[in-house]
């Protein structure tokens, strides 16, 4: 995926420092997962080959053939019975779904939509915002919101809704 099409606010673009931009997205995922009452996770770069198999997840810079608000595509599996599922992060219609963000802000956008695809190859399904409706506003976004605005994006998110991927 080519970086440098991610403006950033401060003046740059993304690949002016790819190795923090992965490294603050990588975190920023485990960050999500470890606050979670999920199935352990272990978040790689490809560079890393170390033999370990698992989920995995592209970035493409090619756009959505599902519609312009689908920045993201999970393989669903019930249960986490697979562990080799792919998910598709479709940069270019994050670019355009974001414009021009703060570096902070694009990790942000980055980690929450691939914690989000992970979620899917986990078990994890959508909530729908209804599902939401309680007597108080959570401290975070729910991570498997169906339709997550530009907003919700760029802030925590978390697993809120108290879904189980498995009886």
């Amino acid at each position: 995926m080519d970086l440098s099409r991610f403006e950033t606010s401060e003046g740059g673009t993304l690949a002016d420092d790819v190795e923090l931009f992965k490294e603050r997205v990588r975190r920023q995922i485990t960050s999500i997962y470890c606050a979670a009452e999920a199935p352990p996770i272990v978040v790689r770069h490809a560079a890393d080959d170390d033999g370990l198999s698992g989920n995995v997840i592209y970035f493409t810079q090619v756009l959505s053939t599902l519609g312009e608000r689908q920045v993201g595509e999970g393989e669903y599996d019930p249960c986490n019975t697979q562990h080799d599922n792919v998910a598709v992060i479709f940069g270019e219609q994050v670019r355009r779904l974001g414009g021009v963000l703060s570096f902070d802000e694009w990790v942000m956008v980055f980690a929450n939509i691939t914690a989000h695809e992970i979620g899917h190859t986990l078990g994890y399904g959508h909530v729908a915002r209804a599902d939401l409706s309680g007597t108080g506003r959570p401290a975070f976004v729910e991570l498997m919101l169906d339709g997550h605005t530009l907003g919700e994006l760029c802030t925590e998110q978390r697993f809120t809704a108290g879904q189980s991927n498995c009886p």
